[in-house]
């Protein structure tokens, strides 16, 4: 009899060390992210103003359930929109965002490939822009004067996302995130492809 239940535990053991080494715990990503940006300032700006970003991140997984991700982004409206606003009088323009960000992700298996994710963290953000102000000048009627700022700061970074997994470890998906920022707000789709190992 206690043989037999030395086996039974041993069994258990194995099969539970079996289901652990069956988590890929390592997962890195890089995606593009296509969005919009919105000022939260009281000057001229256009709400839908667009911003694109590269994003790269890892994550963690501690169990099928849960994992920790850390990531960076940077991006930039294209410059076009800056042109377009300066020959419009235009007050007001973005030039750079960047941000880190600490998040724990859970995770919904839909099927054995298909993956809903919801995402809550922190992150840390800089953001660069650049306050037009108008200018009386004699000889030309009125002069622009560009004055470049940077806010950085601390806030809150929500994300939904859905994951592909392939089983050679590549993964297609596509997340929404929302990032508050002081100066501004974002909201962006990023298209990513990982890898898991």
């Amino acid at each position: 009899m206690k043989n037999t239940l030395s086996f039974a535990a041993l069994c258990c053991i194995f099969s539970f060390s079996a289901a652990a080494d069956e988590i890929e715990h390592h997962h890195i990503s890089t995606g593009l992210s296509l969005g919009t940006i919105q000022t939260t300032s009281k000057l001229k700006f256009n709400e839908d103003y667009s911003l694109m970003s590269h994003d790269i991140a890892y994550q963690y997984r501690f169990n099928q359930d849960w994992a920790l991700e850390v990531g960076y982004r940077y991006g930039s409206p294209p410059s076009i929109y800056a042109a377009f606003g300066r020959i419009f009088g235009q007050e007001f323009e973005f030039d750079k965002v960047k941000s880190m960000r600490l998040a724990g992700v859970y995770n919904w298996s839909l099927s054995r490939r298909n993956l809903l994710q919801a995402k809550l963290g922190i992150q840390q953000y800089n953001v660069k822009y650049t306050i037009i102000d108008v200018e009386k000048d004699e000889p030309n009627g009125v002069k622009r004067v560009y004055n470049g700022y940077t806010k950085s700061g601390a806030n809150a970074f929500v994300g939904l996302g859905w994951k592909y997994q392939f089983d050679s470890g590549l993964s297609l998906g596509i997340d929404f995130d929302y990032q508050p920022m002081e100066v501004a707000k974002t909201q962006s789709f990023t298209f990513n492809v990982g890898y898991r190992f």
